[in-house]
């Protein structure tokens, strides 16, 4: 697909006209799911949340430690991740209508004393140096327009020791010129994934050490159809219906292409002590 340098006001933008969609469509998280080998019947809500578990424990956080959730959308994971293992989450967002139900769901899951979410830019963080013993980037780093300075980021903000985990998209072969329609360009705030070594090499670059590199693609390849199916019905609310239809109708070529051209994994990195 043809890239396309969304800048940060244009993606907090759009998920601040799109809230109510991505609610509607994947629930209470707005991320790929993983179906395990002991759960292949479950529906896209319940992949979600074990992607979000499998995640958490690549990152071994537990209580009295301090996780960063950068990019954390609707709030659900970092509630999850908080309820699971008693650790203290700050979660950050440019979509300053993410918020207040982010809040509400960790309110709902009886985490609200241990998770916070603000409004934040992950390439220029409001936080100090050393401030965390952990991070969470579970599809963010597609929206950055500016990969290396978020990772930078990151990493300044994490303590030495801390982890970090990226979960999120590679590119598995290009996709030809002019096999995407055109309604399915610049719809989507996202830049085109990267090779996964180039991706891992982004990371290490920022000054971590990867030390694991796990390819997802085969266990979270159903989200798509999963996707596909739950917009087939969806109908626009609100004044920005028209959008949402845009969205709606270039996602299912979006998909397609995806299946196609890119996979989906979990990187597991560190700093130094």
């Amino acid at each position: 697909m043809p890239e396309t340098a969304f800048t940060a006001d244009e993606v907090a933008l759009f998920y601040d006209r799109l809230e109510e969609f991505f609610s509607a469509v994947l629930g209470e998280s707005i991320h790929y799911g993983y179906w395990p080998a002991d759960d292949p019947g479950a529906d896209l809500s319940r992949a979600q949340d074990h992607l979000t578990r499998l995640l958490a424990g690549k990152l071994g956080t537990g209580a009295g430690e301090h996780l960063l959730d950068v990019g954390c959308g609707t709030g659900r994971p970092a509630a999850l991740i908080a309820g699971d293992t008693g650790c203290t989450i700050t979660g950050i967002t440019i979509s300053g209508n993410q918020l207040a139900p982010a809040a509400r769901r960790a309110r709902d899951l009886g985490v609200d004393d241990q998770v916070s979410f603000q409004w934040a830019d992950a390439m220029a963080m409001p936080f100090a140096d050393g401030s965390f013993d952990a991070a969470l980037a579970l599809e963010s780093l597609l929206h950055m327009p500016d990969k290396e300075q978020a990772l930078a980021e990151i990493r300044r903000v994490l303590r030495p020791g801390a982890r970090l985990v990226v979960a999120d998209f590679f590119e598995t072969s290009p996709i030809p010129p002019g096999t995407v329609p055109e309604t399915a360009i610049g719809v989507l705030p996202n830049h085109v994934p990267p090779p996964l070594d180039e991706l891992t090499g982004v990371v290490a670059a920022a000054g971590f050490t990867v030390t694991e590199v796990h390819d997802l693609t085969a266990d979270a390849h159903r989200s798509g159809e999963a996707i596909l199916a739950a917009i087939h019905d969806y109908r626009p609310r609100g004044g920005d219906g028209r959008i949402a239809e845009q969205v709606q109708q270039a996602i299912p070529a979006i998909v397609e292409h995806a299946h196609e051209h890119t996979g989906y994994v979990a990187i597991t990195a560190e700093v130094a002590r």
